[in-house]
């Protein structure tokens, strides 16, 4: 846009004689500034509708977020313009339309750091792209730092028919009296163990049944992404205790732990006529509980 002014410029001064060079100039440096101007407020209309995209997410989050004050006395870096400060979120556009976020972690931890010893702050860049989903990025990293603030302490009782502050569960039911069921074909849970020794493998133990349909019922259970076990339901099977043994070096340093169970054979009540309940259903949990060994 201000190349094609210029050029515009120059085309009516040289078609208006009279036009001396220092109102030329003036129209210039008028019209450059007219067009920082209209870029600006471009850039707030479409910057204003990316924060609403993630606004009310990010308000309902906990988490410890840098205010202004805290993020302007830290930043070392000259490409960024101007903070603007959401009730949740302290975020500021760089050069090249970039979203950045600052958020409190602790030290060295996730995609998002804060070293509070040398004043440093890692921060990845996020395309602004329409046709890009921001918020797995975004949320990802509130909840990792939310696991970190609310960990789970080794022998401590997991009720699932509670609240779980203290994890981040995916596709799991909503809490049942008894506890939770996994919904589909894969459920995840994710913690913050502490304290723990990396040297020590871990073991599980969860009060547990299957829902089995026409044959017995096996998940597969992976930690950290790495195949760990398998447990089989059988037709019998009521509530048991299933253990699982999590060896030392899939427990990585300062990162939460992943359990993922993947079941074979999801299947609804109303499928086998059991009843009205059309959810695909495979493994209910009553209760866990983490030791190390």
């Amino acid at each position: 846009m201000t190349i094609f002014l210029f050029l515009l410029l120059i085309f009516l001064q040289n078609r208006y004689k009279r036009m001396n060079n220092s109102v030329f100039l003036g129209f210039i440096l008028s019209l450059l500034l007219l067009s920082q101007s209209v870029g600006q407020l471009y850039d707030n209309y479409k910057w204003h509708g990316y924060t609403n995209e993630i606004k009310s997410v990010l308000a309902s989050s906990n988490a410890g977020i840098l205010d202004k004050d805290d993020m302007n006395s830290r930043i070392r870096d000259s490409s960024f313009i101007l903070p603007w400060t959401l009730p949740s979120l302290s975020i500021a556009l760089s050069d090249g339309y970039k979203l950045k976020t600052l958020m409190v972690l602790p030290e060295n931890e996730g995609e998002f750091g804060v070293n509070r010893e040398k004043e440093l702050i890692h921060i990845p860049n996020i395309d602004l792209n329409p046709n890009v989903f921001i918020y797995p990025e975004l949320i990802g990293s509130i909840q990792n730092y939310d696991l970190f603030r609310h960990p789970y302490h080794l022998g401590d009782l997991i009720d699932f028919s509670g609240s779980l502050d203290n994890l981040i569960l995916t596709g799991w039911s909503k809490p049942e009296n008894w506890g939770r069921w996994t919904i589909g074909g894969e459920s995840q849970i994710k913690l913050v163990v502490s304290p723990m020794d990396l040297g020590k493998p871990l073991e599980l133990r969860a009060e547990a049944a299957g829902f089995v349909a026409d044959k017995p019922q096996k998940v597969k259970i992976y930690v950290n992404d790495v195949f760990a076990d398998s447990w089989i339901f059988n037709n019998n099977d009521e509530w048991s205790q299933r253990r699982l043994n999590v060896s030392s070096d899939l427990i990585r340093s300062n990162q939460p732990l992943k359990i993922s169970f993947y079941i074979e054979m999801p299947s609804s009540p109303k499928e086998s006529n059991r009843g009205d309940d059309q959810r695909k259903l495979g493994l209910a949990i009553k209760n866990i509980t983490i030791d190390q060994q």
